[in-house]
This record gives structure tokens, sequence and C-alpha cells, in this order.
């Protein structure tokens, strides 16, 4: 009988390890580990100025598609390509010194290839206008991606305000 309750205790830690190793390299939580780097390569964490803040927004270019398409909403225009799309990020960052992003609600929708997801998130940026005063900007963000020499990329970005104004 011990020899059973052996047997059967082995199998249940080995099924255990399985299935937390198949957790912490499984698709949705690589796509949330993604989406933890794009924030922190748009965050001002340093205060770096010049060539040390490109180098840290440069890094953004590691998580997005070379024919990647961002629509980040009006008044802006879209923006196409990765060095387009970094350069972008670059002037955003210098323009907000101290701006924090944060991607919350996320959910992600895989497809069935597994080669490649929907992800709907809200992207918040908190920022200091000119005058010095907090700003929060949200919008909701609807992310295309896929699966390239095994790991997630952004191929296409597309921003919609969360709140619309009432004029």
């Amino acid at each position: 009988m011990s020899r059973l309750i052996r047997v059967v205790a082995v199998a249940v830690a080995l099924a255990a390890i399985l299935g937390g190793w198949r957790w912490w390299n499984g698709p949705e939580r690589q796509i949330r580990r993604l989406l933890s780097d794009v924030a922190a390569d748009l965050s001002d964490r340093s205060g770096q100025r010049g060539l040390a803040r490109a180098a840290e927004v440069a890094a953004l270019g590691r998580h997005l598609a070379a024919g990647v398409r961002v629509e980040p909403g009006r008044p802006f225009e879209p923006i196409e390509g990765r060095d387009a799309v970094v350069a972008a990020a670059a002037g955003l960052r210098s323009a907000s010194p101290g701006m924090r992003v944060a991607f919350t609600d996320v959910g992600i929708v895989l497809a069935r290839d597994r080669r490649s997801a929907a992800v709907d998130a809200t992207a918040t940026a908190t920022f200091r206008d000119r005058p010095g005063a907090r700003q929060v900007e949200a919008r909701e963000v609807l992310l295309a991606l896929t699966l390239a020499e095994g790991r997630w990329v952004i191929a296409q970005a597309r921003a919609v305000p969360v709140l619309e104004r009432i004029d």
C-alpha cells in the first residue's frame, strides 16, 4: 500500500511541475510580460536625458514587428514601420518627462493556431503638462500580436479614446 501512495505522490508532483511549467511559459503569460515590457520601455523611469533616454526607448523596437502599424487616434496620424514607431515614442517621451505608462484590464484571445493573438487593454499614461499639473490620458488599445522567431511581437495597434468628449 505504501508503494502505491509513493507512486501516486510522484505522479501528482510531476503533474504539478508540468502544469506550472506550462503556465509559466504559456502564451498568455508571455503576452502579459510583453505588455509590461512595452510599458516599461515607454515610461520615463530613470530621468535620463539625451542618448541614455534614446537608448531606453530604442528597446521598444524588440517588441515590434518590422511592418508594425500604430493608429494612435486623433489628433495623430497612423505610424508605419518599427523605426518610425520607435522615433515617435522617443519624441513623446522627450516631450513628457516623468511619463508613466501602464496596461490594465488586459483581455487576450489566442488564435486557434496559437501563432497570433488579439489583445484588448486599457493604456494609461500619467505625465505632467507644461505648467506642471498632473495629467492622465487613458485609451482602449486593440493589439494584433504575432509569434515571430519564437517570441510575441506587436503587428498592429489601434487606440480608441475610453471616454469621448461631448461638445
